[in-house]
């Protein structure tokens, strides 16, 4: 039966876009489904070590980036928001135990970031997204029904899934900057949240309990739709007052009281730091990207302008001053060498000129699935006509 690739590369192109020019292409070798499937995957196994479960590391792990779609048309962006499910995978051996996973990322066109695309909706394998109905799940563990989130840390013994508790930080809701204090909506324009502190040098060294009071601020809008809003706090190292001015991304004076403030959602951090997990964590599955590490929604705002957007993992040299990158350790704090694979969206754009590129980092899929096809899985390079529809 014949097989249709597909070009996922730098910028993921839309409907009708035709590039008839030569490309050449050069990758690091991972996985195929080919005819030749039973010949080509003992070979694989044998010389790679992201697909032979239970041999050494010796390449990178890689992140991946993985929306359900590439495009966007000028006509849907034009009507609204459009948002785009999309998951986080890691892809490498399944031979390693796992200690902490930090997942940064932004939108960015022409390596400059942009407030036109963002993200909504984390939805990691912790309790805080456990769902009301039970869905079942085939895999290569067997099948199991849960109403967990089943995530690329969870397990399944005798079709019991379990999330091992995991530990799940994320951007999901934003916090004040001092206390980290959850902010929900006071009524219209503003916002409120709840605090611990003490009130002199003294009453710290003492032993005196803390003081806990709600905080409540007014809060106005910029023009660039955020939310900006200020409070007095009491520093518990000079104990002096202090004016701290914070923002809420893309703020909503109408949300109602109670309701918890979105954040940025672009950062997500898991820890194994639970008894179940204390030695790290194995993979669920048989290859490391079976289920996701979490899910988002990439947004793209009404009005975008067209272009190519790219979804980017920040990394040491991108984060901002005193941040950690997105890196991947090990149960010992060792850290992962690791491939950063983000993802593009075309909004708008119905052809781009491509000519004689050449790319180290371009993926091939098959139509059935997205297991990648990696260049030197053949040779050191592929020359090819690539048609993209």
């Amino acid at each position: 039966m014949k097989k249709f690739i597909s070009l996922i590369s730098a910028a993921v192109f839309s409907a009708t876009l035709v590039l008839p020019q030569t490309l050449a292409f050069s990758a690091a070798a991972e996985e195929s489904t080919l005819e030749e499937s039973t010949v080509f995957d003992a070979a694989a196994a044998e010389a790679n070590p992201f697909q032979a479960t239970g041999t050494a590391n010796t390449l990178p792990y890689q992140l991946r980036f993985v929306p359900e779609r590439n495009f966007v048309t000028a006509e849907e962006v034009a009507a609204g928001d459009v948002v785009i499910p999309a998951a986080v995978y890691i892809s490498g051996s399944t031979a390693n135990r796992f200690g902490s996973v930090m997942v940064k990322y932004d939108a960015f066109r022409n390596d400059e970031k942009t407030d036109s695309v963002y993200f909504s909706g984390i939805s990691t394998g912790d309790n805080a997204h456990r769902t009301s109905e039970k869905k079942t799940y085939n895999s290569s563990q067997g099948t199991f029904t849960t109403d967990y989130v089943p995530y690329c840390f969870g397990s399944v013994y005798d079709d019991e899934y379990d999330s091992n508790s995991p530990m799940f930080t994320t951007r999901e809701y934003a916090c004040d900057p001092i206390f980290g204090s959850t902010i929900t909506s006071a009524g219209k324009n503003k916002i409120k949240f709840s605090a611990s502190f003490y009130n002199s040098a003294d009453e710290r060294k003492n032993g005196v309990k803390k003081t806990t009071k709600e905080f409540v601020a007014d809060v106005t809008v910029d023009e660039n739709g955020n939310g900006v809003y200020s409070y007095d706090y009491i520093d518990q190292s000079s104990f002096q007052t202090i004016t701290k001015t914070a923002t809420l991304p893309r703020y909503n004076p109408d949300t109602p009281e109670g309701e918890k403030l979105p954040d940025t959602c672009n950062s997500v951090m898991w820890v194994a730091g639970t008894s179940q997990l204390k030695d790290g964590a194995e993979f669920l599955g048989s290859t490391s990207d079976e289920f996701p590490l979490f899910h988002v929604n990439i947004v793209i705002s009404k009005g975008t302008a067209s272009g190519i957007y790219d979804v980017q993992f920040l990394t040491r040299e991108t984060v901002g001053a005193n941040e950690a990158p997105t890196q991947l350790t090990s149960n010992k704090s060792k850290e992962f060498p690791t491939e950063l694979v983000g993802t593009s969206i075309a909004v708008g754009v119905d052809s781009v000129a491509v000519t004689d590129s050449q790319q180290d980092n371009v993926q091939f899929y098959t139509d059935s699935n997205t297991n990648i096809i990696r260049a030197t899985d053949f040779a050191s390079k592929i020359l090819a006509d690539v048609t993209y529809t």
